[in-house]
């Protein structure tokens, strides 16, 4: 995920960095030789998950996320995006941010707070 929010004046108001919080609430497959598997079951090994419930009012402004992890910044490089990332001007501080893990962390909540 990247993400610039943009006053009528073309100031930045937020970017997505390593200040956000973020909790991965869906992780799959544990094992990563599940995509080399001929007849894959999910929740089976090697292709065990984790799915947990989201927290409820997660997307509330008052929701207390600081035991959550810090977002993880990654390149364009590793993560490869599409559909006309190109075609934006991403701010010098703009960066695109996930989970811990690329291909494993499958559903990621993030938050911040604008003060």
């Amino acid at each position: 995920m990247i993400l610039q929010i943009r006053d009528a004046t073309g100031g930045t108001v937020v970017v997505s960095d390593d200040s956000w919080q973020c909790r991965v609430i869906h992780t799959a497959p544990f094992d990563k030789s599940c995509e080399s598997e001929r007849h894959p079951v999910a929740g089976q090994a090697p292709c065990g998950f984790d799915i947990s419930e989201e927290p409820g009012g997660w997307d509330r402004p008052m929701f207390e996320a600081s035991g959550w992890a810090q977002a993880r910044v990654y390149t364009a490089a590793a993560v490869g995006p599409k559909f006309r990332y190109n075609d934006i001007t991403w701010g010098d501080t703009a960066r695109l941010i996930w989970g811990p893990d690329l291909e494993q962390s499958n559903t990621v909540l993030c938050r911040f707070t604008v003060g």
